[in-house]
């Protein structure tokens, strides 16, 4: 067949990152007639095992393109069920071995649970929705995905009637859900957000309300189903960070919430929400301040994230050097290099620490720093505090 030789000699065998859109339609069209029996199963293996070879970029896009359109139905039949398990599974060791950027993390995890769904998912019967409500959501979740269509989707919601409670609430909610958007589109969200507060500077507060309570939620629930969905609000509320709906103090506090919130220090305790080798904390701390690390550059603002740095590195090494890592399962080496990247550039000269008691140590000496100048600057409260 034509269009599987130009697959295979324009996709597989020419190494480059030209017209990856055009790559990723055609390895979905190769799926579609694996799932129409127009392709062979075996020969999408092959195919597969020969991206997952030089699993790099454009590739990686492609794999999960490919695992998205016709995966299940490879993991299905008994003929290629096995190849299909261990090509999953070494895409897995892949990503937790490479330091891969977050977008293609992401990528990567969809694809795999998209074939493997956690246990315990419950298939709820879907809601029936007015017509208003199907529109509205038309909107944000279709419509804005196309570029041409942003001023179009404002223009929408601006006509909707905002003075009914329910037409309102459904709004709001649908824009609260950056989770239900393509990740490459969640800061067009935003952005349609931040010009919507000229219109409905009410509404746009509950969103921002509700996305910093989805963000909570997250913290308190610790389930593999629900990281995608961390992910895609941290990075939202980092957008809306930069479009200036949100202040500082905000970022400050869910940084130093992520860090704290029932966090054990104690490495022999095993606590529910935040266990020694759940890095997802760390992958959601590290996004929000590479989202929106520009605009927090102001030196007011840079000297108390050299601070946050210092407990955040900390927080680090405490999963780093948990005994639950091995050389069959190793920490994850893109979290090492991007920690190191993000905590350099906030301040080149900051001491990185090259162990969990380094680490302690540097927040010891930064306690007895904020304590002192606490001290200097309210020393009538300290001296009445020591007569009691």
């Amino acid at each position: 067949m034509y269009c599987i030789s130009y697959f295979n000699l324009l996709f597989i065998c020419v190494k480059d990152q030209v017209n990856i859109e055009s790559k990723k339609k055609t390895v979905k069209f190769v799926g579609e007639l694996v799932n129409f029996g127009v392709y062979a199963k075996k020969e999408v293996l092959r195919v597969l095992k020969l991206l997952l070879y030089d699993f790099t970029h454009h590739n990686i896009e492609m794999v999960c393109s490919l695992l998205e359109t016709c995966g299940c139905v490879l993991y299905a039949a008994s003929d290629t069920h096995l190849s299909t398990k261990y090509y999953l599974e070494q895409m897995m060791r892949l990503k937790t071995m490479m330091a891969l950027d977050s977008r293609y993390v992401t990528l990567i995890e969809n694809a795999y649970y998209h074939i493997l769904p956690p246990e315990n998912t419950v298939i709820q019967p879907p809601v029936q929705l007015t017509p208003l409500q199907l529109f509205i959501s038309k909107m944000i979740y279709n419509d804005l995905m196309e570029p041409s269509l942003e001023m179009k989707v404002l223009n929408g919601l601006r006509c909707l009637d905002w003075d009914s409670k329910e037409t309102a609430a459904y709004a709001v909610l649908c824009l609260t859900r950056a989770f239900n958007v393509s990740y490459s589109r969640i800061q067009a969200l935003a952005r349609v957000v931040s010009k919507l507060t000229d219109y409905q500077e009410e509404a746009v507060c509950c969103v921002v309300d509700g996305v910093l309570e989805d963000i909570r939620l997250g913290m308190e629930v610790n389930k593999a189903l629900m990281n995608q969905r961390r992910v895609a609000m941290i990075k939202y509320l980092g957008e809306l960070y930069n479009y200036r709906l949100l202040d500082t103090s905000d970022i400050l506090r869910v940084l130093y919430s992520l860090l704290s919130f029932e966090v054990v220090v104690n490495q022999a305790q095993v606590f529910s929400v935040d266990p020694p080798t759940s890095v997802i904390r760390l992958h959601l701390i590290l996004l929000l301040l590479n989202t929106c690390l520009f605009p927090l550059s102001n030196p007011d603002t840079l000297k108390k994230l050299k601070y946050f740095c210092t407990y955040f590195q900390h927080y680090y090494w405490m999963k780093r050097s948990s005994p639950l890592w091995s050389e069959d399962r190793p920490f994850p080496k893109d979290l090492v290099y991007r920690f190191e990247d993000v905590v350099l550039y906030i301040s080149s000269d900051f001491t990185l620490a090259k162990s969990l008691e380094e680490a302690s140590d540097s927040v010891a000496n930064i306690n007895m720093k904020l304590f002192s100048e606490v001290a200097q600057n309210n020393p009538v409260y300290f001296r009445t505090g020591m007569d009691r």
